[in-house]
């Protein structure tokens, strides 16, 4: 690499890494990112590094796609070159990209080759991340037992190796999977560990995220003061450390409380909040996520047109962001809004795309949900 290539490189390298949400200048300076790494990434170092630096802004942006072309050329130079722990690395980023593309079953077999190795060459740090990131998988899929015999499998060997970090990732993620079962007291139990550990390892990231799905827990119970409190110091919490894109999960979710007890214009003003701040952070998988939450306050309002505008653009950005399973969530709420319409022909088409696509994710929690809201249309039909 000539000297004013490896300038190039490092300019490059430097920026995304002290500017992590300025994706405005990534937009910008795509081609060039991409023609450097065209050009001069040919070590497995290099290949780590800017992949590191740039992966967040390409998962932001929905180019995930783009994001897995680059580590399959990571893993071919690390296997070339000997280096089996950097081609673990990469093979489970790999699966990450598949889990945010909504494809869990291509994530587990990646994952699968990445736990071959790790455990070859002994990575338990390694091991423990994969392990997390399959049972998420499962998870995702809607194999809630399987994810949780995962996860106990990876709490196992982090207890081992004394990570109470990855002790506390791996407690919340099965916390979610009990409540996703209806366990809800083993639930806040796992969700308490969770955040002892996390508050032990000094994680305030991780904290803020057990305070905020301890918060979701309660207000399923409605016990919407409790909720209200645990969400609000989540708020508190995640605004210290400047993370702005849980800052607007959190948010969204007390727009979500606000929903819950009936006060819909606080909720609305919530909600406009996150998709404000996902905007502003280039995150589409978040924006599309509150844009649809929000069509939902209007379908509550009673103004189905509102709500379906929302849909719509909850829809157009779900498609950027390639994440499948939230396109067919709003797929799906837009089959609502047609048969509020009793326009049961139009009705029955969107459930069906939404059933399609959960059924290429193998997402089995909202194809369960799809599937009823078919039976429901076709019996309303009958009756009418």
């Amino acid at each position: 690499m000539s000297g004013s290539q490896e300038r190039h490189v490092q300019y490059y390298l430097t920026y995304a890494k002290d500017h992590p949400e300025d994706w405005q200048w990534f937009d910008a300076e795509w081609s060039q990112i991409k023609r450097v790494w065209e050009s001069t990434c040919e070590t497995y170092k290099l290949v780590l590094d800017y992949i590191g630096a740039m992966s967040d802004f390409m998962k932001a942006r929905g180019m995930l796609r783009d994001l897995i072309r680059w580590v399959q050329k990571g893993i071919d130079i690390a296997h070339a070159q000997g280096q089996s722990e950097a081609e673990a690395l990469l093979l489970n980023n790999t699966g990450v990209c598949y889990q945010e593309l909504g494809e869990q079953l291509h994530a587990l077999e990646v994952y699968e080759k990445a736990l071959v190795i790790r455990r070859r060459i002994g990575d338990k740090d390694g091991e423990v991340q994969t392990l997390i990131n399959s049972g998420h998988a499962f998870y995702e899929s809607g194999n809630i037992e399987q994810s949780i015999e995962i996860y106990q499998q990876a709490l196992d060997l982090a207890c081992e190796i004394h990570d109470t970090y990855q002790e506390g990732v791996t407690l919340n993620n099965m916390g979610a999977a009990y409540k996703s079962l209806g366990n809800l007291e083993k639930a806040l139990e796992v969700y308490s560990r969770s955040l002892e550990m996390r508050r032990e390892s000094g994680d305030k990231t991780g904290q803020a995220a057990c305070l905020n799905n301890i918060g979701c827990l309660r207000l399923e119970t409605s016990n919407v003061n409790s909720a209200q409190t645990f969400l609000e110091q989540a708020l508190s919490l995640i605004r210290e450390v400047g993370d702005r894109a849980n800052e607007a999960t959190v948010v969204n979710n007390l727009g979500l409380l606000y929903k819950h007890i009936g006060e819909l214009s606080e909720a609305i003003k919530l909600v406009e909040q996150a998709i404000a701040i996902g905007q502003e952070i280039g995150q589409k998988r978040l924006v599309a996520t509150a844009l649809n939450g929000l069509g939902l306050i209007y379908r509550m309002l009673d103004q189905p047109y509102k709500a379906l505008d929302l849909f719509e653009r909850a829809y157009a950005v779900a498609r950027e962001s390639g994440y499948q399973v939230i396109e067919g969530v709003v797929v799906n709420n837009i089959g609502l809004i047609y048969a509020d319409f009793e326009d049961w022909a139009r009705a029955k088409e969107f459930y069906e795309g939404a059933l399609e696509l959960f059924r290429r994710t193998n997402y089995k929690i909202g194809e369960r949900e799809v599937l009823r809201n078919l039976e429901s249309a076709v019996r309303t039909k009958k009756e009418t």
